[in-house]
């Protein structure tokens, strides 16, 4: 990735709904301990969604089906929250991991990373984050950010785009949206950066910021 010019990246963890914390990396260094540019500096949350694409064989097509436990998990991310909070306004002398590791986000040393998809669980995701008090909430999203950005930016959210070389989330989406929407997003007023999620379109993060710039961002 250096050869590209990419000399940082948010090393961040992925799967289950509290991933855990990312590190920011030098990518130069002896070991571990010399790269490390900032340590433990968010924890990452991934928002359920609301619906999902299932394979209908009987029509041979994909169709979209309610998701049913989206209020289960909410209810489990309520639980998790509201002991992560008790515990760190508790002095127990019992050290619990994952609960002090939250510790931080409520006091807003660390970033919440929220990972949401379309605009209302986008929304619904960052009130609930709100809801605990969560000072520094970084969103990381696509083009369901779109019918937010009026949103993302009275509530003072940065957004971490992804997929900026794709097509967009669905057939009623203008097909050059991946590369407008981080114009767009600026316009309103939103702090944003890009990302990539893979090795392989990690090395193409310079062609993302000419795509973006070629459609409109300063």
């Amino acid at each position: 990735l250096r050869y590209n010019g990419v000399l940082l990246l948010e090393c961040a963890p992925i799967g289950n709904r509290i991933s855990g914390t990312s590190s920011v990396m030098n990518l130069d260094g002896w070991n571990w301990e010399d790269a490390t540019f900032k340590k433990d500096v968010g924890v990452h949350m991934n928002w359920p969604s609301r619906t999902r694409w299932k394979y209908d064989e009987s029509q041979g097509s994909y169709k979209i089906i309610k998701n049913k436990n989206y209020d289960k998990i909410v209810n489990e991310f309520e639980s998790f929250f509201d002991e992560a909070s008790s515990y760190a306004n508790s002095e127990s002398a019992e050290i619990n991991l994952k609960l002090d590791a939250m510790e931080a986000v409520f006091s807003g040393d660390k970033q919440l990373f929220i990972h949401a998809k379309s605009t209302k669980e986008i929304i619904e995701s960052i009130r609930f984050a709100q809801n605990y008090d969560v000072k520094n909430i970084v969103l990381v999203s696509g083009t369901g950010t779109i019918d937010a950005a009026s949103f993302l930016a009275e509530n003072n959210i940065t957004v971490v785009m992804q997929k900026v070389h794709s097509l967009p989330d669905n057939e009623d989406m203008e097909q050059d949206l991946p590369f407008r929407l981080a114009k767009i997003l600026n316009d309103a007023g939103v702090m944003v950066s890009l990302s990539s999620s893979s090795l392989s379109s990690s090395r193409n993060l310079a062609f993302f910021a000419g795509t973006v710039v070629a459609y409109g961002v300063p």
